[in-house]
């Protein structure tokens, strides 16, 4: 009788484990379908750019960088435009001090997104904490009819400005 009581338990506890293992959260098995693809929502709309003149239609350029690659998001409220600027020394020199003209630079982060320059993403990783860091500043020298507001980072130690606009 004993042996029948043991058999009987170790059937209700491994019934137990089998059931529990199968009840809880219900995201729990979607996680593998959901692991390629990007949590972040500004990397999984319209492909990067790298026109300068078609760039320069879209907003304000006093200033032609040397090489730019950006991208336009849909958002609840219009769009967003992220661009990431490279300019000579000399040209980087004149655009913060043109920015700087409209409101002192503060301290900024901002997150590497994967399509920025190599360079970048780089910079950003042996932060160990996937952040760029610089001075921002206003964007004004930017703005256009599509985009009105937004701010102007540069990346300490570069050449580099993230423009961030938003209509």
């Amino acid at each position: 009788m004993k042996s029948f009581r043991a058999v009987g338990f170790f059937a209700f506890l491994t019934f137990s484990i089998v059931v529990g293992g199968c009840v809880g959260d219900e995201n729990a098995n979607n996680n593998g379908a959901k692991s390629g693809q990007n949590s972040n929502p500004n990397t999984s709309s319209s492909p990067a750019k790298d026109d300068v003149e078609e760039f320069n239609k879209v907003v304000t350029v006093a200033i032609d960088p040397d090489e730019v690659i950006w991208r336009e998001i849909p958002t609840e409220k219009g769009k967003r435009l992220v661009a990431v600027l490279k300019y000579s020394s000399a040209d980087a020199q004149t655009v913060a001090a043109q920015a700087e003209k409209h409101r002192a630079p503060l301290n900024g982060e901002l997150d590497a997104e994967d399509w920025f320059p190599p360079e970048l993403i780089a910079k950003s990783q042996a932060s160990g904490d996937e952040i760029l860091k610089g001075k921002n500043y206003a964007a004004n020298d930017f703005f256009s009819e599509s985009y009105k507001n937004g701010k102007l980072t540069r990346i300490d130690g570069t050449d580099y400005f993230v423009l961030e606009l938003t209509n």
